[in-house]
């Protein structure tokens, strides 16, 4: 595969804690030429130094992540400023297979819909999610599921002050106990998730990973 004009790429500061989002807008021999990245958490275009070591994660149509290790090699004046990365092209980049994809302990809202009408709609919360599934807390009323079926699946979260709706069809894979009373956990493989949509639930997962570390708690 090839890094192309127009793919997001999200920056990762090697030394240091800065995260970054922005697009590629040229390429040249052995370089990419970026916009002026927004700051996660300011939402404001940040100022690069010169030399500055970068982990640049981006996804592909497919929905596979890649990522390749790069720096600050210069800036560019035109009608719009760009920053210089070096980039040694595709044998540099690294795929991440989806059993890679970061999986954190998560409590959000989720709502569940029938393909079929086997049953009414109800909402529920997660347990756990990662960019390729989710395990739902279900409680025992009159719905029980099996391996194998499929059903719609509607998530809502908070990244950076920014709330995301998703929808997305997902196949039952396993169905385990639960400690509470009259409940039990269903674990599910998104199926059709959009490209955009796998693309936040990796920075969500990577930002809620970053945090438990930051707190001692991984």
């Amino acid at each position: 595969m090839e890094l192309k004009i127009g793919t997001s790429l999200m920056l990762e500061e090697i030394n240091g804690e800065g995260k970054y989002y922005c697009k590629v807008v040229e390429e040249g021999a052995g370089y990419i030429y970026i916009d002026y990245p927004i700051h996660q958490a300011t939402k404001k275009s940040a100022f690069l130094l010169m030399h500055t070591r970068l982990k640049a994660y981006f996804v592909e149509g497919d929905g596979v992540t890649y990522h390749f290790l790069t720096e600050v090699v210069g800036r560019i004046k035109k009608e719009i400023p760009m920053i210089q990365l070096h980039y040694k092209g595709k044998e540099s980049l690294v795929k991440h297979q989806r059993r890679e994809y970061v999986r954190v302990d998560a409590t959000l809202p989720a709502a569940l819909h029938s393909l079929n009408g086997t049953f009414e709609p109800f909402t529920t919360i997660t347990k756990n999610i990662s960019a390729s599934g989710a395990l739902l807390a279900v409680k025992e009323k009159g719905v029980f599921f099996q391996k194998g079926d499929k059903i719609n699946v509607w998530l809502v979260f908070e990244l950076y002050d920014q709330y995301y709706h998703i929808q997305t069809e997902a196949e039952v894979i396993n169905i385990l106990p639960s400690h509470v009373e009259k409940q039990h956990n269903v674990g599910v493989k998104f199926l059709t998730l959009g490209v955009k949509e796998q693309e936040a639930l990796i920075r969500y997962t990577l930002e809620v990973q970053r945090e438990l570390k930051r707190k001692g708690l991984l």
